[in-house]
């Protein structure tokens, strides 16, 4: 009997968070509303930030009521979640009120402070952005972030998604179940992220965008289906972590996946199950074997720690599998 109560609370929290947590960690949660209050809310604010910053314990949710906001931009240094109200109600959030400036939400650990934000978790909203250069930015150290179920457009040219800074320690997390839309780069990983997922994400890239930019040593990309709607498209740019060397001058045409020479210092980057659609020219998947120097071959060792399987490349009916793929791993000190 006292396993099954046990075992009722640990999945009554699984529910409750969408994710784990431990004894402690998310006690005494409330639950602030942006907008409209609506249940199970304890206070309704304006703004993402006045919410965020009435949060008083790790882990208390804001939730955004259904309808267009414009909550202006926010500086997040708390664990909270954001969400809507459940997966069926549209809570968009807007910037269509600002003047241009930088990220719409950054995630950062507070001024003066060494510690990183522990878990911030967005899921279920809508993002429709033209006026930040960012949708949602982390700039320095995060030891758990969520981004999921979530749709973004951009409406202005060179917006990124989601940016993970070079610098920052991101240690684990997830970007999955997300839709990005007309995004200059849709998923920035910088090189110091580690342990992270891209997986079951839509792109809908055009001219010039980047779907997936990867400098991370470690992750894995899977399950993602990336549409090119016109234009030059790239899928996947995956760049050495070694920041001091980074040949990411090259601009060119088709779905390109680009691997920096002798791999740079990634190691343990897989990307398996992804789905290129409607790439121009028939020249979706370029691998970098020396500076500046392409080839379409699978067969070389251009990385250290690097496997690729079961992706394919769809034009208009026709579905080609790209051969399976995998360097031998190295570990790098």
């Amino acid at each position: 009997m006292k396993k099954n109560v046990v075992l009722m609370g640990v999945l009554t929290l699984l529910v409750v968070t969408g994710s784990w947590a431990f004894a402690g960690e998310w006690d005494d949660i409330r639950t602030h509303c942006v907008g409209e209050l609506v249940k199970p809310c304890d206070a309704v604010y304006a703004t993402l930030q006045e919410a965020h910053d009435a949060a008083d314990r790790p882990g208390e949710s804001i939730i955004i009521s259904p309808g267009v906001h414009n909550v202006g931009r926010a500086v997040l240094t708390k664990s909270v979640r954001i969400r809507s109200v459940n997966r069926r109600s549209k809570s968009v959030l807007s910037d269509a009120n600002l003047e241009p400036g930088g990220p719409f939400i950054t995630v950062r650990r507070p001024a003066g402070s060494t510690d990183p934000v522990k878990r911030v978790i967005f899921e279920d909203l809508d993002f429709e952005i033209g006026n930040s250069s960012v949708v949602i930015s982390f700039p320095d150290d995060v030891e758990k972030s969520f981004v999921q179920r979530n749709t973004i457009t951009c409406l202005s040219p060179g917006i990124t998604g989601v940016e993970y800074a070079e610098h920052g320690n991101a240690f684990s997390g997830r970007v999955d179940r997300t839709t990005f839309t007309n995004c200059a780069t849709g998923v920035f990983m910088g090189a110091g992220t580690r342990h992270f997922r891209i997986e079951k994400n839509e792109f809908f890239t055009k001219n010039g965008d980047t779907a997936i930019q990867y400098r991370a040593r470690q992750g894995q990309i899977f399950w993602n289906d990336i549409t090119c709607m016109g234009g030059d498209c790239i899928a996947l740019k995956i760049e050495g972590s070694d920041l001091t060397d980074i040949n990411n001058n090259n601009i060119f045409g088709g779905t390109a996946q680009w691997l920096v020479h002798e791999g740079r210092s990634n190691d343990s980057i897989e990307f398996d199950h992804n789905v290129y659609k409607n790439p121009p020219n028939g020249t979706p998947f370029l691998v970098e074997t020396s500076p500046g120097v392409f080839t379409e071959e699978y067969t070389l060792d251009p990385s250290c720690g690097t496997s690729w399987s079961r992706n394919q490349i769809v034009i208009g009916s026709e579905v080609e599998v790209l051969p399976r793929y995998r360097t031998s791993f190295c570990s790098f000190k």
